[in-house]
């Protein structure tokens, strides 16, 4: 529970769990509504279904390459933005594409390659930006980002439902998709902007005090230098917090196909799982 309250009280894991949550959202709000669409008003067969509705796949496939060559470089703030980007462009191709009376399978399905491509950007970056936080909660941030993604994905699928029918088409899915993915891009932009004022504070408090490190001797300076450098090596217990925290959803698996066993050995042979 202490370990929630810390985690909870910071700021940017708030502002990138929710970009990523919105971002992600897009994703769930196709695969809640997708199928529908292709073969309720696109009039697709299961086959042309099952090839088209794998469209984001690839997109989030290359997003995946391209995130783990160009995190590094570029940032991971930088790096979500540009996803949910991404993310935003696609479904609003689609839109214009739809409003201006030329909507079809091709392109409804043919642009969801670019919402996959900003989730493929988004998610892993977004991922680290969580654990970056509270390195030494990094098991407890994964968990509790991953639970509420995946809900808040769930609640937008359900939603998506609601929404879509035969006399609105696929106009209603994409503007949802579109107002979680701009949603998350002003979250983000938030966040940057906080990290910005940060970093100039932190200039300026080094500004205050490099007078006082100029009188230190040599060896005192050496001795700061040296404890810089260690605090900038990875946290041996955010690794640890990490490892424990994969294993206790292990365990928690084991446990639930245990106690699946056991129950349907107590059950006669026509009612078990």
């Amino acid at each position: 529970i202490i370990e929630y309250k810390q985690l909870l009280k910071s700021q940017r894991f708030w502002g990138v769990l929710l970009a990523s949550a919105l971002g992600s959202g897009s994703i769930f709000i196709y695969l809640g509504g997708g199928p529908f669409i292709g073969t309720e008003i696109f009039d697709l067969s299961p086959e042309q279904l099952g090839l088209y509705f794998g469209a984001p796949a690839a997109g989030y496939f290359v997003g995946n390459f391209l995130s783990g060559r160009c995190s590094e470089r570029f940032g991971v703030d930088a790096m979500v933005f540009s996803g949910l980007g991404f993310t935003s462009l696609g479904s609003a191709l689609s839109l214009i594409v739809s409003y201006s009376g030329y909507g079809s399978s091709l392109s409804f399905f043919g642009f969801m390659c670019f919402v996959g491509f900003g989730n493929g950007t988004t998610i892993p970056n977004a991922t680290a930006g969580m654990l970056s936080a509270r390195p030494n909660l990094a098991g407890t941030a994964s968990g509790l980002g991953s639970a509420i993604m995946i809900g808040g994905g769930a609640a937008l699928s359900a939603l998506t439902g609601t929404l879509v029918s035969t006399d609105t088409g696929e106009i209603p899915l994409l503007w949802l998709m579109e107002f979680s993915a701009v949603l998350g891009i002003l979250i983000m932009l938030l966040v940057t902007q906080r990290q910005r004022k940060l970093a100039a504070q932190k200039r300026r408090t080094t500004l205050k005090t490099t007078p006082q490190d100029s009188q230190r001797s040599p060896f005192i300076n050496h001795v700061v230098l040296y404890h810089i450098k260690c605090a900038r090596q990875p946290n041996i217990s955010a690794v640890r917090s990490q490892i424990v925290g994969i294993a206790t959803g292990v365990r928690l698996i084991l446990a639930a196909v245990f106690a699946q066993n056991m129950i349907a050995g107590f059950l006669p042979h026509h009612d078990r799982w």
